[in-house]
């Protein structure tokens, strides 16, 4: 996320490196806070939290990869109230690539062409389904170029029963197929998924 007096762009979570980033037109009427959690002096297990005001100006070094969330009014276009918060830490692994340490991900989608040590997926977005537990997928119009190496690991699992039961054995790039699901790890550059490994759900009836 980078930002100014009078605009945010910002990516959502579910766009990862992949997705355009949006435009958050900000007026003077716009406020904006900081959100923080502080542990209690008096209590080590309870965490307060803490909003600040900030400033349009301050919008300028806001920290990139901060977390943020946006309110408007009903059919408006301009922020009305937007929420900072701090990159979250985490301990995802990391290699090095090109001279620069860069972030292992993992991304699931659909298999919709196939070429020579390169694939195109359709991107798929899950999310937690908070009212009936599990996950709930969606397809994407985001297209991804996924490019890996002759000794790509291929492992298949087998998907019986809607995919409530699964059963996994080693693959090869012979099941790499239109249409089957996917689910990648590897490294993202230029908007280019580098696999390392490919697991492929086939379904069975």
């Amino acid at each position: 996320m980078s930002g100014s007096d009078r605009k945010l762009r910002c990516t959502s979570d579910t766009d990862e490196a992949f997705g355009d980033p949006s435009v958050i037109n900000i007026t003077p009427e716009t406020k904006v806070f900081h959100l923080s959690y502080e542990k209690e002096k008096t209590s080590f297990h309870q965490i307060n939290t803490v909003y600040k005001r900030y400033s349009l100006s301050q919008l300028k070094s806001v920290k990139k990869h901060s977390k943020v969330s946006v309110w408007f009014t009903k059919n408006g276009r301009n922020a009305d109230i937007i929420v900072l918060s701090d990159p979250v830490n985490t301990d995802s692994e990391s290699v090095k690539a090109d001279g620069a340490y860069v972030e292992k991900k993992e991304l699931n989608g659909t298999v919709i062409s196939i070429g020579k040590e390169t694939f195109v997926i359709s991107k798929i977005n899950t999310y937690d389904d908070k009212k009936n537990g599990g996950q709930i997928a969606e397809s994407t119009d985001i297209h991804i170029t996924v490019k890996y190496k002759k000794d790509l690991k291929v492992t298949v699992c087998d998907a019986y029963n809607q995919g409530t039961k699964t059963s996994c054995r080693k693959g090869s790039l012979k099941d790499l197929k239109k249409d089957r699901s996917v689910l990648l790890k590897g490294t993202v550059r230029d908007k280019i998924f580098y696999a390392e490994s490919v697991t492929v759900y086939i379904f069975h009836k």
